[in-house]
């Protein structure tokens, strides 16, 4: 099978290393890298060379990501049009009602749903709100996790790194995720004062770097609360579950918006998998998947309040901490890789 991703790079020789390059070969796939930058859709669009030379001659389906504001998708688009191959769009977001440029988005989004020949998209939701746009096949298949990885942690592993990030002694709020906007921080760092008003002995873990990460750091500088949270920065993925295994309650605190309405992240999956107790915020997905697994609190989206009490409710029990974790751990073993596969696969074969 011939995978192409992309491999954004701001250097210039990478590019172009990434564009005249081969492939890298893991698990039976043959992975080509394809050189983009998301956000200028001009720049995609060399790689449609190396993708037409390769999927032309080899693809039986082209299965192409989608992203409504980053014009991710056109390749495929383009693709499916030259090989008359048959295409499937993985649909990863939807137009955000707020952005400047939503109207545009919603007109990419519409035209690429119908130029498609069938989607996937991550949640009940996203197929509700796609059968409004298309009459094409669309099928669920929601993300996932190498449960086995996230759910055997060594404990060793787990205490050590305790110690080297000086949260031996503390209860652990904990965040992992990239820190834009779109993911809520802000509303958490503002909680931490309410929480500490009631629990002392609390620390907030922030796994991820990002966009917002020296606005936040002088958040928490103006908040007081600098001995309180830690700051890890990017980690790699392999590393994720040990970091989220120091972890003993784990927060998703998204802020309203059109796209948390179908959105379903993979955090929430990580979370469980690791048998953490989660509080998140009002969305329907989210509120459908803590609901539907009783893996945690549900609190008022944008309410550092709210949010401070759900915290501060699952700090005060640790059977209920146990509970909800060991319920969300088994509800995440069905979204593993292997089942996931399947479901993807047997969507696939529709289509060759």
């Amino acid at each position: 099978m011939h995978i192409f991703a992309p491999a954004s790079n701001p250097n210039v020789s990478v590019q172009l290393t990434k564009l005249l390059g081969g492939y890298e070969f893991a698990e039976g796939l043959h992975v080509h890298r394809s050189p983009s930058c998301p956000y200028f859709p001009l720049t995609r669009f060399p790689s449609l060379l190396k993708i037409l030379s390769a999927a032309g001659s080899e693809a039986d389906v082209l299965i192409s990501e989608f992203h409504p504001f980053h014009c991710a998708g056109f390749e495929g688009i383009i693709t499916k049009a030259l090989t008359k191959k048959p295409l499937i769009l993985d649909v990863h977001d939807i137009a955000a009602s707020q952005a400047t440029l939503f109207q545009l988005y919603k007109k990419n989004e519409n035209f690429c749903y119908n130029a498609c020949d069938g989607l996937v998209v991550c949640s009940d939701e996203a197929k509700e709100y796609a059968n409004e746009i298309t009459k094409k096949e669309i099928h669920v298949v929601p993300n996932g996790v190498n449960f086995k990885s996230y759910a055997n942690v060594k404990k060793e592993e787990t205490q050590k790194l305790r110690k080297d990030l000086g949260l031996e002694d503390s209860l652990v709020i904990g965040f992992s995720g990239s820190l834009t906007k779109q993911n809520g921080l802000e509303y958490l760092i503002r909680a931490m004062p309410y929480v500490l008003k009631e629990v002392n002995d609390v620390k907030l873990l922030i796994v991820g770097g990002g966009a917002e990460e020296q606005r936040l750091r002088s958040m928490v500088k103006e908040l007081g609360i600098e001995s309180k949270v830690v700051f890890t920065g990017g980690v790699s993925y392999e590393k994720v579950p040990t970091y989220l295994s120091v972890m003993d309650i784990c927060t998703a605190p998204f802020p309203r918006g059109n796209e948390f309405k179908t959105n379903f992240p993979l955090k929430l999956v990580e979370y469980m998998a690791c048998g953490k107790p989660i509080v998140v915020t009002e969305g329907p997905v989210l509120r459908r998947i803590v609901t539907s697994s009783k893996s945690g609190i549900v609190v008022d989206s944008e309410d550092e309040v709210s949010l401070a009490n759900g915290i501060t409710r699952l700090l005060s029990s640790d059977s209920l901490r146990k509970q909800l974790g060991e319920k969300g751990r088994h509800y995440a073993a069905g979204f593993d890789w292997d089942i996931l596969a399947d479901k993807m696969y047997s969507f696939i074969k529709r289509f060759g």
